[in-house]
């Protein structure tokens, strides 16, 4: 039998630099401190050396101004507890690569094994109600989108490691 295989057309040229292997999800959010909390939830885990280099992936990266934007209390309860951190950072990842141009309506399967609502609408696209602010950005192990706010689990996600 063949594989099947997706070809998505995109708009513009992949510049090769983008596929290296020295430019991975660590290094992009390195490269800006407006996603320091997302960096932090890496070296907490201990994932930042490692460069998270399984591939191919699309990874949903909030900004600060997202992290900060949680209720009270919220974050500092995340980042006391590791399996939260883990629940945390594996809704903000599904494996393979999706490029907005292969986004559609309807579920997208996240690492922490919930579904996320995709909304694609003229006005953009929505992962999980948070706004994608900054599309495929190709990095070596697939793709990152710039989100507006931190993708949240159902409380019964967070009881699963247990």
């Amino acid at each position: 039998t063949t594989g099947k295989s997706i070809i998505y057309p995109i708009e513009k040229v992949v510049n090769p630099q983008n596929v290296s292997p020295n430019n991975t999800v660590i290094n992009f959010l390195r490269s800006n401190k407006d996603f320091s909390i997302f960096l932090s939830v890496f070296e907490v885990l201990g994932l930042a050396e490692n460069n998270f280099k399984a591939r191919p992936k699309t990874t949903f990266v909030p900004t600060n101004a997202a992290f900060k934007a949680l209720p009270p209390g919220v974050l500092d309860s995340i980042f006391a507890d590791p399996d939260k951190l883990v629940v945390l950072l594996n809704t903000h990842v599904a494996s393979g690569t999706f490029y907005t141009a292969g986004l559609i309506d309807g579920p997208l399967t996240v690492l922490a094994g919930i579904q996320l609502d995709i909304d694609v609408t003229s006005y953009g696209i929505t992962v999980g109600n948070s706004k994608i602010i900054e599309p495929d950005i190709t990095v070596f192990e697939g793709v990152v989108h710039v989100i507006s706010s931190v993708i949240q689990a159902e409380e019964t996600c967070f009881n699963r490691l247990y």
